[in-house]
């Protein structure tokens, strides 16, 4: 009975203390859910926002770039209308002044019966007109120009007093394969013409022979080591055929050449040379510079005579030389370290280019080689043991260097003994990487070269060269290098 009520008892505590926590779990969850329901909501709403908001800010960056968008190509559209607009004036301009040109030529040749040298002040009137023309007209203008001055009978052969003289015309990127002149005429016109070299000229890897190709002695065929070259207007090329001591002429197709000074074994007598090394043709006394090395004397020598030279620079160590538009005369001096010009009758000369002893700083040069002049007078010097070359604008102390000058060495940042040098009207420099066997050309303000000519080890192959020294080019962007050690000149034509 008493086992009975405990029972009864301890039942009835169970369902009270049952009642109790689940009426207390029961307000707990209500209490609970009272709790999270507004945060889940709070949640879900900052989700919400926070999408709105990214939503927001990608349609206001989508909105600003294309409103940049369009502020840009606003921008190039207005770029592109000056340009147009500029070109259309530019064109204006150019046919105005061809027109007017035309004009005042036909004028002065009516009032002249037809001859525009028949008396000095017409034919000065003339010649400086049509300097000027040159200048601002473009290319295809000019073509048209010289094409009837030529019709008109003006441009006669060279030398010839009844031509009109335009020797010195900056004829620029003038491409003289499509113009309508018979080829021999226009070799024998009076006038002289800048290389036309393209923009994005490139080379043929194989060289064509067109001096030496019977190897090396001393028959007219034949070269010794050939140092400096010149080519002439016609693609006559002048040759320093240094250990024959002789300049060596050799007309474009010819299959061998023509003494035209020295010849007579090394020596100093008047009709000798001693190892020339190189030369230039001056126009107006039709005459051959020659650097004499050997007998360390520049030499002036008669194209019509060809019999005996003129001494006109002693006792210089000249490597290298080249005349400007003004009949100056600039030679490179290997042992003084220096360049000097020489005008007209001065025989001591000014300094240009170093003179402050052997070394590589910025004023100084270690046996320069060969140079340059371009038309703003600023001289380039193939500075031969600093393995770079220098670019001394006119009257500056220092010079500043355009090619090599990171030590001696192979790759495109670098030379090895450079020796001749070319710069065309673009500022391009050109230059025959001795020690490389190669030709490089660095544009103006470039930190490493471009290989344009051999580069391929050295050797005989028509795409090898072996010490390559003079380079020059023709009218019609040639380039000519004289292959010293393969004993012959190399051409190597634009491609087209």
């Amino acid at each position: 009975m008493v086992l009975r009520e405990k029972i009864t008892q301890t039942d009835q505590s169970l369902r009270i203390a049952n009642q109790f926590y689940g009426l207390k779990l029961k307000y707990g969850l209500q209490f609970m859910s009272s709790l999270l329901l507004p945060l889940v909501l709070g949640v879900f709403t900052a989700i919400i926002t926070i999408q709105q908001q990214s939503a927001a800010r990608e349609q206001r960056n989508q909105d600003r770039n294309a409103s940049e968008k369009q502020r840009l190509e606003d921008q190039m559209a207005a770029k592109q209308l000056r340009e147009l607009e500029g070109t259309l004036s530019d064109n204006r301009y150019k046919d105005d002044a061809f027109d007017a040109y035309i004009k005042e030529i036909g004028t002065m040749m009516q009032n002249n019966h037809g001859m525009l040298t028949s008396n000095l002040v017409t034919a000065t009137i003339t010649r400086a007109k049509t300097l000027t023309i040159f200048r601002r007209l473009d290319a295809s203008r000019n073509i048209q120009i010289i094409q009837f001055l030529y019709e008109a009978g003006q441009l006669g052969e060279k030398n010839n007093q009844s031509a009109l003289d335009i020797s010195t015309a900056e004829l620029r990127e003038v491409d003289f394969r499509y113009l309508a002149i018979n080829k021999k005429k226009l070799n024998d016109l009076s006038l002289a013409v800048i290389p036309n070299i393209p923009l994005n000229a490139k080379w043929t890897q194989d060289g064509a022979t067109v001096a030496g190709s019977s190897g090396q002695d001393r028959g007219v065929d034949q070269l010794n080591k050939p140092y400096g070259l010149y080519v002439d207007d016609d693609q006559t090329v002048f040759i320093a055929d240094t250990w024959n001591h002789r300049i060596v002429e050799w007309k474009s197709g010819a299959t061998s050449g023509q003494v035209v000074a020295g010849g007579n074994g090394p020596g100093n007598q008047p009709n000798q040379l001693n190892r020339p090394v190189d030369v230039i043709v001056d126009k107006e006394t039709d005459s051959l510079i020659i650097c004499s090395r050997g007998n360390q004397r520049v030499v002036k020598w008669s194209r019509r005579s060809r019999k005996t030279g003129e001494t006109i620079i002693e006792n210089i160590d000249c490597l290298g030389l080249i005349m400007d538009d003004q009949g100056s005369l600039y030679v490179s001096n290997w042992e003084k370290h220096e360049v000097r010009r020489y005008r007209v009758g001065e025989t001591n000369g000014t300094v240009v280019a170093g003179g402050n002893k052997a070394g590589d700083r910025f004023n100084q040069l270690i046996n320069p080689t060969y140079v340059f002049v371009d038309r703003d007078h600023s001289v380039y010097v193939s500075d031969y043991y600093n393995h770079r070359v220098m670019k001394w604008i006119a009257d500056a102390k220092e010079g500043i260097v355009v090619a090599g000058g990171r030590g001696q060495g192979s790759s495109l940042t670098q030379l090895s003994h450079p020796r001749g040098v070319f710069v065309d009207p673009l500022g391009r420099v050109y230059v025959a990487d001795s020690w490389n066997h190669r030709v490089m050309r660095w544009c103006s303000g470039a930190t490493q070269g471009t290989l344009i000519a051999g580069g391929n080890d050295r050797g005989k192959q028509a795409n090898q060269l072996v010490y390559p020294i003079g380079l020059s080019f023709d009218r019609y962007g040639s380039l000519y290098v004289a292959d010293c050690d393969n004993n012959r000149v190399q051409r190597f034509s634009i491609e087209l």
